[in-house]
């Protein structure tokens, strides 16, 4: 595919003379070298508004342009950048492709950069294309099937799929939910999904900002690409087990992993719906603050389990786990402190553990400690301060102070000891 993308760069506070964008340079899984050469990404000119050639460098992931002239503070530049290459990934010949979750256009993060966007996606038949974003409009023309698609609130990770799929779309209460499947023979779990996905949206809408986005797509994703669920703005990827009944082999490697990933489905899914909320709504600010993403959204499933869908027993289930990971990993670091072991091969599964069972396990002893109602009030004046500010950025310390606003009472120390600290909060329910 051919990319040209146009963005308007301002100095803040310094003058500046070269831009540092993050833009991948390839999208090899196994050689993240500088020179990639499986899948390059080729950048083939950078100009400025005048259309003048500018120098650059692309490697490692990033584009370094250098500008003629500083930029003095307050100015501004447009940027265009055209380059080409593999940017949709595939994988193992599965009938899907995704452009997401990398930077397949010139951003200044990953993880920071947040913006509208409008995206218009031909393929050709049989593959659906699917996009974030509020549908404007699906046609077909000599061959192939189009899709047009408009997010005007700012989101982080802007997605396109394209598979061979088979859509099931239900629109109920003011809700649109769409189930992308491989195989007809799913339509019965796309169904089960799709009253499952109404029922978490309406439990989650009722206690917070409702529902931030036009649509929610579920889209079937193959085990080989990776091993767990995620959720763009407005879409929820969920690997096969979803959608299909367990059986098969019981020493086949992909019966196991069903078998295993099957535990707690119903949680799973309500967590990856939480991140429409947690992860997209509200976004953090800094990887320490990505705690906030993971340890709501898991909490978000419990109460859904345990108050929304009445399974109760699923909900201790989830409890129990979360307190074999403090057990685990609350000596090797806080909270907090989890992102600086991400990546790091003998403490990953620590990190997770901090994540999803000791922050979770934390906010329900927080819930305790506020009440039930403060804590209600505070997921509320969270979710709709976010829904008046789009694209902000939250840190720990604004859900220090959320809770210390809702209850009256200074709650640092206590977020000193068990978010930022790794103490463990004394059970209190």
């Amino acid at each position: 595919a051919t990319e040209t993308t146009t963005t308007t760069v301002r100095a803040n506070e310094q003058p500046v003379r070269l831009v540092n964008f993050s833009f991948i340079n390839g999208r090899s899984e196994r050689n993240r070298a500088w020179d990639d050469h499986e899948f390059p990404i080729t950048v083939s000119r950078v100009e400025d508004a005048a259309g003048k050639a500018l120098e650059y460098s692309h490697k490692y992931g990033e584009l370094l342009i250098l500008l003629p002239e500083p930029l003095a503070p307050g100015a501004s530049t447009t940027l265009t950048v055209k380059a080409e290459g593999g940017f949709l990934k595939n994988f193992s010949g599965d009938a899907y492709l995704v452009l997401g979750n990398m930077s397949y256009l010139p951003q200044f993060s990953l993880y920071e950069t947040a913006a509208s966007f409008h995206s218009v996606v031909k393929v050709k038949d049989p593959f659906i294309p699917v996009a974030c974003g509020r549908t404007v409009r699906r046609w077909t023309e000599g061959g192939l099937n189009c899709l047009e698609s408009l997010e005007e609130k700012p989101v982080a990770f802007p997605f396109v799929i394209v598979g061979d799929f088979i859509a099931t779309e239900k629109q109920e209460s003011g809700y649109d939910i769409r189930i992308y499947s491989y195989a007809s023979a799913k339509k019965r779990g796309s169904k089960t999904l799709i009253r499952n996905g109404l029922a978490v949206l309406d439990f989650y809408s009722n206690g917070m900002e409702p529902f931030p986005y036009n649509e929610l797509e579920v889209i079937e994703i193959p085990y080989y690409r990776h091993f767990f669920w995620q959720a763009p703005a407005g879409l929820v990827e969920i690997t096969s087990e979803g959608l299909s009944p367990i059986s098969g082999d019981s020493s086949d490697l992909n019966t196991i992993i069903k078998r295993y990933a099957s535990k707690g489905q119903n949680s799973r899914y309500a967590h990856e719906i939480a991140h429409q909320w947690f992860g997209n709504l509200i976004s953090w600010a800094t990887p320490y603050d990505n705690w906030i993403s993971e340890s709501f959204a898991e909490y978000l499933s419990y109460l859904f389990m345990s108050e929304g869908a009445k399974d109760k027993g699923k909900a201790k289930v989830q409890l129990r786990e979360w307190e074999t990971d403090v057990k685990e990993c609350s000596e090797l670091s806080s909270i907090y402190g989890a992102s600086a072991l991400n990546g790091n091969s003998s403490h990953t599964q620590c990190y997770t553990q901090l994540l999803y069972g000791k922050g979770p396990y934390v906010l329900h002893a927080l819930r305790h400690d506020i009440g039930d109602q403060n804590f209600k009030k505070m997921l509320y004046f969270l979710t709709t301060q976010a829904a008046k500010k789009p694209g902000m950025k939250v840190i720990t310390e604004d859900i220090v102070l959320f809770a210390s606003a809702v209850t009256g009472k200074d709650y640092h120390p206590w977020f000193d000891r068990y978010i930022y600290g790794t103490d463990v909060p004394e059970k209190n329910w």
